[in-house]
């Protein structure tokens, strides 16, 4: 089932109140709050997801699990992708030398989704083993969450995206130094912070 398809059969009074028991304080004072005013972005938001048109996600299924350890409202819970891809066949998987498990190796890459746009959401699939574990509402409050980690808008979104993009891209265009050469440029700094401080 598409994640489209779960939307569209529950209500918002269900997410709401899935919404509630895992993101927010206190439940009875959310309407006394600031709380209030971000469930009510969340509102638009789903019935806006109702209208929007999926988009192909090339295959990505969508997961939503409990994380292990964790504990604490809400924050135990991650959103995340898998496409089939195996973290072996991974291009980075090669750097890993012997310090993998083959159960690592042989697992499926897990892709985080919170730049992914909405329309690509939709169209991603819902395996059986996540509506066992968890209820349609609950499915859709979690992806809800998710989708809205980096803004409450796919311009807001984008934005944070290109940034990132922008300062990979600096990273990777930018000259490596080794630490002796760091090592003299910061002696170099400090004598001539010593010298300034001898003038005045």
């Amino acid at each position: 089932m598409k994640l489209i398809e779960i939307i569209k059969k529950v209500d918002w009074s269900d997410v709401s109140t899935a919404l509630y028991s895992y993101y927010f304080e206190d439940p009875k004072e959310c309407k006394n709050s600031e709380d209030y005013e971000t469930l009510n972005i969340y509102k638009k938001i789903f019935n806006d997801l109702r209208n929007l048109k999926p988009q192909d996600c090339m295959g990505m299924r969508l997961y939503v699990e409990h994380i292990k350890g964790e504990s604490g409202k809400g924050f135990n819970i991650e959103v995340i992708g898998r496409n089939g891809k195996l973290n072996k066949e991974s291009e980075d998987f090669k750097f890993c030398g012997d310090n993998v498990s083959e159960e690592i190796a042989n697992s499926e890459i897990t892709y985080a989704l919170d730049m992914v746009r909405w329309e690509e959401w939709l169209d991603m699939s819902v395996p059986l083993e996540v509506i066992k574990n968890f209820s349609m509402p609950e499915i859709v409050a979690h992806c809800i969450y998710g989708m809205t980690f980096l803004g409450f808008n796919q311009e807001q979104i984008q934005g944070k995206y290109n940034e990132l993009k922008r300062r990979c891209e600096n990273i990777k265009n930018s000259k490596a130094i080794d630490m002796e050469e760091l090592k003299r440029i910061i002696e170099e700094m400090d004598l001539e912070e010593d010298n300034e401080d001898d003038i005045n």
